[in-house]
């Protein structure tokens, strides 16, 4: 217990000095920013690292039942090595895939990159430009710190949260090793999984580090969607390169392309690769920091874009009102996911004259994607497109629903709840309205 030291000025008691926290009370965010970021991270940590881990060992368990022979896996080796360039884009580049370790790097490597990558994005570029908006931030400010520290211990924070989040991963890399290996090779070894807990930490920062140095300048929205459009873009077109040639040159500048050797998993390290994705970020975060100090908190340069009409201002019931703010961010999520799958339809060309100028590997691939024909536009969209495009508009349905929430958090629901109209109407009109936005992105 903190005890506040006084001193006597002629007959009244003043404090000397400040109470002194203890340690383990400023990780638990008491008179610490870098505590308090940590403390208001524990549920991202929780289900980032609770989300990947049962990816590793689902994935981990699945590869036991279905690629649990020599024979099985000798198979698997085939199919990697016949596949379609455009196919082995859509989980990465094969290696060692006979192990246990191989098999999840490729098949979910993807799915661990674009997860974590999400949330440092949605972290970092609202852990000061979202305060700011709220006006929680201009508290803070008032304190003697400065502005340099309170940037660098929010950072601090969030690195710390990603630690912690990587630390599961990796203990579910070695445990999935060590309960599924039913083949020699196929145990991970513990500094195996904390190599790949660090690569993935690190390209989750570097996503982030995006968004946070755009934030002050852009606002939370503007710079989490840059960031996220570059990295969803960057994994698109690194892995269909080898399809679209025009691709190759901008595939060389994401950190897809900088961490493709780093498999640590499947056997293979690129410790210069982990530490340039590492030095970008610290750049980034830099320049988040030095642009959080010297920018007036909550201003941020305006993006112009498309008025709205109106009839989506907001003014004519709440309705209207919700669906006004969550058009915008509706529109933009349609055509990004438009986008993506007018690239994949395009590429589906160059796989149906692949596999009818080699009729066994059609029939090999038949045999693998069972009930899908693959060499039509339709049966290849299927494939390449819907299972990231799930992920996607996952996303996009949790940015809606995001929004609306953040009603409350933010105070303006204090407002509307002093109109003339019952809450059960509120609720009922928000639930409209981010169902009406999830079917424009549809």
């Amino acid at each position: 217990m903190s005890v506040i030291e006084t001193r006597n000025i002629g007959s009244v008691s003043v404090p000397g000095s400040a109470p002194k926290i203890p340690f383990s009370s400023r990780l638990f965010g008491l008179g610490s920013v870098f505590g308090k970021t940590l403390r208001d991270s524990w549920l991202g940590v929780l289900v980032v690292s609770a989300l990947l881990g049962a990816i590793i060992i689902l994935g981990g368990s699945a590869a036991a039942v279905t690629y649990g022979t020599p024979e099985t896996r000798l198979e698997l080796v085939t199919m990697t090595r016949i596949m379609p360039d455009i196919l082995r884009g859509l989980y990465g580049n094969p290696v060692n895939v006979d192990t246990l370790g191989g098999f999840l790097s490729w098949h979910y490597g993807a799915y661990f990159t674009l997860l974590a990558g999400l949330w440092s994005i949605l972290a970092l570029s609202s852990t000061l430009a979202g305060e700011a908006r709220s006006g929680s931030l201009d508290l803070t400010v008032t304190t003697p710190r400065s502005r340099h520290s309170i940037a660098l211990q929010k950072v601090m924070g969030h690195v710390a949260a990603v630690a912690v989040a990587m630390a599961v991963v990796a203990f579910a890399a070695w445990l999935a090793g060590a309960a599924f290996a039913t083949l020699p090779g196929d145990p991970v070894a513990p500094d195996a999984a904390i190599a790949f807990a660090v690569g993935l930490g690190l390209k989750a920062l570097l996503a982030g580090s995006i968004a946070f140095a755009l934030a002050p300048l852009l606002g939370r929205g503007a710079a989490a969607g840059i960031a996220g459009a570059l990295m969803v873009a960057g994994y698109v077109v690194y892995s269909y390169r080898t399809v679209v040639p025009a691709f190759q040159s901008l595939a060389d500048a994401t950190w897809f392309s900088w961490s493709s050797g780093h498999v640590p998993l499947a056997g293979q390290s690129d410790w210069s690769a982990v530490a340039f994705i590492a030095l970008v970020s610290a750049v980034l975060l830099a320049l988040g920091v030095v642009a959080f100090a010297r920018r007036d908190v909550g201003v941020t340069i305006s993006v112009p874009s498309p008025g709205l009409p109106g009839w989506l201002l907001g003014v004519h019931g709440p309705l209207r009102r919700s669906l006004g703010d969550l058009l915008p961010r509706a529109l933009v999520w349609g055509t990004c996911l438009g986008l993506y799958g007018i690239v994949i339809a395009g590429s589906s060309r160059s796989v149906a004259d692949a596999l009818a100028s080699a009729p066994g590997l059609a029939e090999t691939v038949r045999g693998f994607i069972p009930g899908v024909d693959i060499t039509t536009s339709a049966g290849f969209l299927q494939l390449a497109f819907t299972e990231l495009g799930f992920v996607l508009i996952g996303l996009a349905a949790a940015t809606l629903i995001a929004v609306r929430s953040s009603d409350e958090t933010a105070g303006r629901l204090e407002l509307q709840l002093t109109t003339p109209l019952s809450r059960a109407r509120w609720t009922i009109a928000s639930a409209a309205a981010v169902w009406v936005a999830i079917a424009i992105v549809a």
